[in-house]
């Protein structure tokens, strides 16, 4: 059960952390900031990254306290 919990808080987490990258390069995109393309690396690179710490997370823990 406690395993569900943290599977369950670590995408809540991943995905703020991805809506609050995209959410900073669209208004920087908006404004001429950044390119196109460095947008869609960000998002990119930012969504690999939150699902590999959501599916990483909840095993590095029942690893760890077992």
């Amino acid at each position: 059960m406690e395993q569900l919990i943290i599977l369950i808080g670590s995408f809540v987490i991943a995905g703020g952390m991805l809506f609050t990258i995209i959410r900073a390069g669209s208004i920087a995109y908006r404004r001429q900031q950044i390119s196109k393309g460095l947008f869609v690396f960000a998002t990119v690179s930012s969504s690999i990254g939150a699902v590999l710490l959501a599916g990483l997370l909840p095993l590095l823990f029942s690893l760890w306290f077992e």
